[in-house]
């Protein structure tokens, strides 16, 4: 493989790549980084794209450094790789088919599909989730609104029902 690094880094910016692997810049640039562990968003993107800088860990380069960091490769092995998930023709590799391309397209569609699925699946679930924590709430409130007062006062028959539906 004959790539040079230029050539990537002329056709790959930063906000490409982290889109692609799936990693959100809030509004300033910033993120948290996903070299080290932290709460608050210390990894910076420059504004021209070329290049990131963590203040938290140190971290900084292009995006050849940023993959060899985020897949744990050496220069060359990044250099492949970039080259190979952006569609960047290496020099002296012929050149590849119809047939070749429109099945990379097609993988490359599956592919998405699958992570648009993934993705409204994980939604879905996260608010199945939030909605069984409302109704638990609910419950709850239920139970201490309509709680015998007295020991001698009879239940409720919300009070009774708002235990018998709470989850142990």
């Amino acid at each position: 493989m004959n790539v040079s690094a230029d050539v990537i880094t002329r056709n790959i910016s930063m906000y490409n790549l982290i889109d692609r692997y799936g990693l959100k810049l809030n509004r300033r640039g910033a993120m948290c980084c996903p070299f080290h562990r932290e709460k608050t968003p210390s990894f910076k993107v420059y504004k021209n794209g070329s290049r990131f800088k963590c203040c938290g860990c140190g971290a900084g380069g292009d995006v050849i450094t940023f993959a060899m960091r985020y897949y744990n490769l050496n220069y060359g092995q990044a250099i492949t790789r970039l080259a190979s998930e952006f569609g960047i023709p290496v020099v002296g590799e012929r050149s590849l088919t119809i047939k070749e391309r429109v099945k990379i397209q097609e993988t490359r569609k599956k592919r998405k599909q699958k992570e648009e699925f993934l993705k409204s699946e994980g939604n879905r679930l996260f608010d199945v989730w939030v909605s069984a924590c409302d109704e638990v709430a609910r419950l709850k409130n239920e139970i201490v609104e309509f709680a015998p007062k007295t020991v001698g006062e009879p239940y409720h028959e919300r009070y009774c029902k708002a235990l018998k539906l709470l989850p142990v």
